[in-house]
């Protein structure tokens, strides 16, 4: 179970510095023909991903990461998202945000949840070679049995699409359609177990060539 949970931030972990390294690809760019202040801004994207990074890796000797649940308002915690995950999603991807402002808090690991929502941007950029649109839809929803309320959030992206045999595999352990080393495929698989482990779901609605869905339920506190 450590072993698990130490290859998953590992995994998150490369996504924090794929976040960095976009950053500064984008401040190459801009260094010869934008202001001083638009890059500054660029190289504090960066140092805000540093910084996540390396709050990732002090939890790697943290033995009791996973125990810390707090209640979580996703109405608040996306929009303090929205500058790491446009960061993650580069410049060729629009990043719309659709939350509804009388969600219950969730009960959950915060550091988690935000790595739920990375893990899953990293995935749609990825989809999106040629640039598209994010959507972030987070509602209320039909309670789960004992639950004060539910979270119903979608991550929707205009990319690629999956074929069904790739979709139904798509949450496996070690799945992935990576061919690179390095690449784990463990994002959907931790996703799910997240969502699992506080008693909701995860599912996915793909179709080829026209975008995915990725849909999590959690129970409200």
């Amino acid at each position: 179970m450590e072993a698990d949970a130490r290859t998953s931030i590992a995994h998150d972990f490369r996504n924090m510095l794929q976040v960095v390294s976009s950053s500064v690809q984008v401040a190459r760019r801009h260094l010869i023909d934008r202001s001083d202040r638009e890059l500054a801004e660029t190289l504090d994207g960066a140092l805000e991903a540093l910084e996540r990074a390396n709050y990732l890796a002090r939890r790697l000797g943290s033995p009791g990461f996973l125990t810390e649940p707090e209640p979580v308002l996703i109405q608040s915690l996306v929009p303090s998202l929205r500058r790491l995950l446009s960061r993650a999603l580069g410049d060729a991807i629009w990043l719309q945000t659709l939350v509804s402002e009388d969600l219950p808090p969730v009960l959950c690991n915060r550091h988690q949840l935000e790595d739920v929502f990375l893990n899953l941007a990293v995935n749609a950029r990825a989809a999106m070679p040629d640039g598209g649109a994010f959507i972030i839809e987070a509602r209320a929803c039909v309670p789960h049995a004992h639950s004060q309320g539910c979270v119903a959030i979608s991550f929707t992206d205009t990319g690629m699409g999956m074929t069904p045999e790739v979709a139904a595999q798509a949450f496996e352990r070690r799945f992935t359609t990576k061919l690179s080393e390095g690449n784990s495929g463990l994002g959907l698989y931790n996703v799910r177990q997240f969502a699992n482990g506080l008693g909701g779901s995860a599912d996915i609605i793909s179709t080829h060539k026209n975008g995915t869905c990725i849909r999590l339920h959690l129970p409200g506190s």
